[in-house]
């Protein structure tokens, strides 16, 4: 009877320390993806970062384009109107000699 007492308390002993040792891959497993969360927070942070720094400095190109655009536009159409202004003249030269 001592025997099979002995062996059924090796039992749960073996039982606990498999208990044990899943409980701690358990804990270990938890920590390290938490420590993987908080490094990929950290670098989308660095990305969300990046990319509003490149938005910022695409949207100043856009606006610096934009008024160059505007303003070689309204040089063509100063252009344009200067050149009306000589045809006109020079087709009122031609019809009344």
């Amino acid at each position: 009877m001592n025997v099979d007492v002995i062996f059924e308390m090796n039992e749960i002993f073996k039982c606990v320390k498999s208990l044990k040792y899943i409980m701690l891959k358990k804990l270990s497993t938890a920590a390290e993806e938490a420590d993987q969360h908080v490094k990929q927070l950290h670098d989308l942070n660095e990305r969300i970062a990046s990319l509003e720094k490149s938005k910022k400095t695409n949207e100043i190109e856009l606006d610096k384009l934009k008024k160059e655009r505007a303003k070689h536009c309204s040089e063509k159409k100063e252009q344009i109107e200067k050149l009306k202004q000589v045809f006109c003249s020079v087709e009122n030269n031609i019809s009344s000699p």
